[in-house]
């Protein structure tokens, strides 16, 4: 943190102190500073008494009984007491303030809009501040928009979208997004670039189809959906094009559900002297306006309303390895196979009427054990009415206690198959329903470079529970196929 950052809370406190310093010496004057100095003052009203003889004030009748009366200091008990009130006040404020939200919760909105550049981190006391009366809807519509700006520009140690703004700026846009909607202030976030992000493996099998993670991060108003077409080029260690895929063009919708999924591309096998692999992407974008129909993969596509808004080439290192034993050995131990259970371990959820009304919970963080350490978990996973699959879905992550704190594990999945008839008709207590996971190397090498990947079979009865919204989570992605 620089210097002004960790300088401002000091400052703050010789603040306060000053302005308890001008109240006790407003005090101090109201009591002490009307001396006498000899002159002669009437007690009551304080007439000059100088050039009057006698004990009675002419002015108001005073009677004196002692010659010192007309000696006394003058004092303002209403002044030093509202100034000795106030500061009291004032110092007990402060620190109950400081002590439950810290220094930072005396500054202005205006001054937290001033310092957030100087904050080096999205944890520190100044975005603390400003998350707490954001939550508390705080903020004027004018700061909401001093705030957008900032984010959007970010400042001169980090600009968007690197890392260092979505850590700082990024979040906090993401944080309010249906705040910031809703306030009408969203149209700076329109001029953010997108981050996009890929990841594959640096060794595949031979003759085996790959797959390209790609993620695709914006901080567009709400109403917006993405689309992307991807052109795969495979090219040699001398940058020489050996063969050109076909462009996949896939499409995300408006919901928040689909900020942060990634989509998975799916590409044919690489050619043997593959060495590197080029993505070529066209990034375009249109304001969705039929409500009605918000993240429905029948969603029209017209031509005129998509806005160009980022053309990117991404390079990635991968090659044709040997078989897939040779690739990716299998681990099968029943301590690593009861680990794989227990992130099946919860319900599924299921609502009365939507599309793809069931969905499956897995909870990839039960298989941090040493026992898959360096380990993917590939599996199919199948919803059946005694043989007959009501939904079958692949699903992959690392496992393993060896994973970077912090990170996602590298977790996606793919519908592979819905049938949405028989999905209606999920009940779990004609006993003819069940979950059945089996691993499969194919799906394992999707979550990344980990060079085992667990092997084995199990089946559990069916447990369901509502769904906790009105409707199940949209679909992120689709493409014009589906």
């Amino acid at each position: 943190m620089s210097y002004l950052s960790s300088a401002y809370p000091w400052l703050m406190m010789f603040g306060v102190l000053a302005v308890s310093g001008v109240l006790v010496y407003i005090a101090r004057w109201a009591l002490f500073a009307d001396r006498a100095n000899g002159r002669r003052r009437c007690p009551r009203c304080w007439y000059d008494l100088a050039y009057t003889t006698g004990m009675t004030c002419g002015e108001c009748g005073f009677f004196a009984s002692h010659e010192s009366q007309f000696g006394k200091t003058r004092r303002r008990y209403g002044i030093a007491g509202a100034a000795i009130a106030a500061a009291v006040a004032i110092t007990l404020y402060v620190q109950q303030t400081i002590t439950q939200r810290g220094l930072v919760s005396l500054l202005p909105t205006q001054m937290l809009l001033w310092l957030m550049p100087l904050s080096s981190e999205p944890r520190s006391a100044i975005f603390s501040e400003l998350n707490r009366r954001a939550s508390q809807n705080g903020l004027s519509s004018g700061q909401w928009e001093k705030l957008i700006d900032r984010c959007v520009l970010g400042d001169w140690g980090c600009r968007p979208p690197s890392d260092e703004w979505i850590a700082k700026y990024g979040a906090f846009v993401d944080m309010y997004r249906r705040q910031i909607d809703r306030i009408a202030v969203q149209g700076p976030l329109r001029g953010l670039p997108p981050r996009i992000d890929a990841a594959t493996r640096e060794v595949w099998p031979a003759d085996t189809p790959i797959t390209v993670t790609l993620q695709i991060r914006d901080w567009w108003p709400d109403l917006m959906e993405c689309r992307v077409r991807a052109t795969p080029r495979f090219l040699s260690d001398a940058g020489e094009v050996l063969e050109s895929g076909k462009p996949v063009v896939f499409y995300r919708g408006v919901s928040f559900y689909s900020m942060r999924q990634p989509y998975v591309l799916d590409l044919p096998a690489l050619p043997e002297s593959t060495r590197r692999l080029a993505l070529d992407l066209e990034i375009d974008r249109r304001v969705f306006v039929d409500l009605t129909a918000v993240n429905q993969p029948q969603t029209p596509a017209q031509p005129a309303d998509w806005e160009p808004v980022a053309a990117r080439t991404i390079t990635l290192n991968t090659q044709s390895g040997g078989p897939l034993q040779q690739v990716t050995q299998c681990v099968s131990d029943e301590a690593a196979t009861a680990a794989v259970q227990l992130a099946f371990n919860r319900p599924a959820m299921k609502w009365n009427a939507a599309q793809s009304p069931v969905r499956f919970q897995t909870d990839p963080t039960r298989t941090a054990v040493s026992e898959l350490n360096d380990t993917a978990v590939g599996v199919c996973v199948e919803l059946l009415r005694d043989d007959d699959v009501a939904r079958r879905l692949n699903i992959w992550w690392l496992g393993g206690l060896n994973v970077a704190t912090g990170s996602n594990r590298n977790h996606g999945f793919e519908v592979v198959y819905e049938d949405q008839d028989l999905l209606r008709q999920v009940n779990v207590d004609d006993g003819r329903w069940r979950m059945r996971v089996r691993g499969n190397p194919q799906v394992a090498l999707r979550a990344g470079n980990a060079p085992k990947h667990w092997l084995g079979e199990f089946t559990f009865p069916l447990a369901l529970e509502p769904g906790r919204s009105a409707s199940p989570p949209p679909r992120g992605w689709w493409t014009d196929d589906e």
